[in-house]
């Protein structure tokens, strides 16, 4: 490998014929692999190609380059003489670089619109009267956004338009004169800011919306028809006998498996990006998420209530002569509780599944330790075929979920009782004994 890039340093060979040499002789390619192992560890977040590696190489880079936003490996352009782009390919890291870019640049090299914005900032103050026509005539570009420091334009700029998702918006729609945002013509909520010259706004609010348009699924139509004889494209591709062995394929050869949740490290960034943006490692731990969600539910008309659920609301009102709430969700309980009698403010969790074993888990009794053992056993055969995962479940909800919901009950002094059997005789003597104690009864 040695003799082969200091041959292309001396010039007796070319760029192309090392890179050549590389892909079609085991030994190089081996050896540049061996040089670069400190690369392996970016394998599962995209492919490292031997022009990525022969830059590290022929510039005697030891360490891989990383973005300085998210600590993945930066974007490589392709060509070893250009070497790597300033950061990952994401579009958030891309515009945290460039903000920083601008924001470190030396004023001396600032363009001469850019400068006068600034010398214009700096005279603002309380006594300024701002308005649309001071924007107009003083903000020349929208892209000076970035720019805004001054606390009394801030504040005008920032409470001019409710709609507005950021100060770029808001001053391209000052000059433009767009008071109110386009609605999406299948919900009728605001769309979303482009700030193109050719595309101002979005059509719709979202791809969910743009995949119910009348005219958006008429397009797909057409397009189905003239490729593939009227078969949807993706029905097409999911289909396909052959591209789903490929896809099968390349998920063993990279990874080991079939279940992208099991390879190494997305479990963890799934966790760690729920916690950022809700404060929990699993979204619907979030009680204000489970509310969202639940209330979502009853307006669509969507209920997971089972048969013998329904059949025992009709009884607990008839034996206690009052009415009873099913999936009924509180702020000292935020779960769906299966029944909420109001007369006693009490909670029942009827925990009849599968999914809840057969008793409350116990982490001192050596049985439940035994019996978690055999499902995680269970578990871990169905995770090598990449296949849902029922022990999971079972696990989840015996082990962790229903411990927190009996956790969560006591430090709010939420009268809870967890009834085990469908049978009502048993379950209705359950509740009134438990109401005895209370004397409620």
């Amino acid at each position: 490998m040695k003799d082969l890039i200091q041959d292309y340093k001396n010039g007796k060979l070319s760029l192309r014929q090392v890179i050549y040499n590389c892909k079609n002789y085991k030994e190089y390619t081996q050896e540049l692999v061996e040089n670069t192992k400190f690369l392996d560890l970016y394998k599962n977040t995209r492919d490292i190609s031997v022009e990525e590696r022969l830059y590290y190489v022929i510039n005697d880079i030891k360490e891989p380059i990383i973005c300085e936003s998210c600590g993945k490996l930066k974007t490589f352009s392709g060509r070893i003489r250009d070497g790597y782009r300033n950061s990952c390919s994401s579009s958030e890291c891309k515009s945290k670089m460039f903000s920083k870019v601008v924001s470190e640049r030396p004023k001396n090299i600032l363009s001469n619109r850019i400068k006068s914005f600034i010398e214009w900032q700096e005279s603002i103050n309380s006594d300024t009267k701002i308005d649309d026509n001071t924007i107009k005539n003083f903000v020349k570009f929208s892209n000076l956004d970035i720019y805004v420091k001054n606390k009394w334009l801030l504040e005008y700029l920032n409470n001019r338009f409710k709609d507005s998702a950021s100060l770029y918006e808001t001053i391209d729609r000052i000059k433009k004169g767009i008071e109110e945002k386009p609605k999406c013509p299948v919900c009728g909520r605001p769309v979303n800011y482009v700030g193109k010259k050719s595309k101002m706004f979005t059509t719709y609010c979202s791809n969910t919306c743009a995949g119910k348009s009348e005219e958006v699924i008429k397009k797909k139509a057409m397009t189905d028809m003239a490729k593939n004889g009227g078969v949807r494209g993706w029905t097409l591709s999911n289909s396909s006998k052959e591209k789903i062995e490929k896809r099968k394929k390349t998920m063993i050869e990279r990874y080991g498996t079939l279940n992208p949740t099991l390879i190494p490290g997305v479990s963890d960034k799934i966790h760690d990006t729920c916690k950022k943006k809700f404060g929990y490692e699993c979204v619907m731990q979030n009680p204000e998420i489970r509310i969202k969600k639940n209330n979502t539910e009853k307006l669509n008309g969507y209920s997971k209530i089972s048969k013998y659920e329904n059949h025992f609301k009709n009884v607990l009102e008839e034996v206690f002569n009052t009415e009873v709430n099913i999936q009924y969700l509180d702020e000292r309980y935020p779960y769906k509780c299966d029944f909420y009698i109001k007369n006693f403010d009490l909670f029942i969790e009827l925990n009849c599944s599968q999914y809840h074993h057969f008793h409350p888990f116990d982490f001192k009794n050596q049985e439940d330790l035994d019996e978690l053992k055999r499902l995680n056993e269970k578990a871990e055969e169905i995770r090598k075929n990449g296949k849902r995962n029922q022990y999971d479940q079972i696990i989840y909800v015996w082990t962790i979920l229903d411990p927190m919901k009996r956790k969560n009950a006591e430090l709010n002094n939420v009268k809870l009782l967890e009834l085990w059997a469908e049978d009502d005789n048993k379950n209705i003597k359950a509740i009134k004994e438990y109401l005895e104690l209370y004397e409620q009864i």
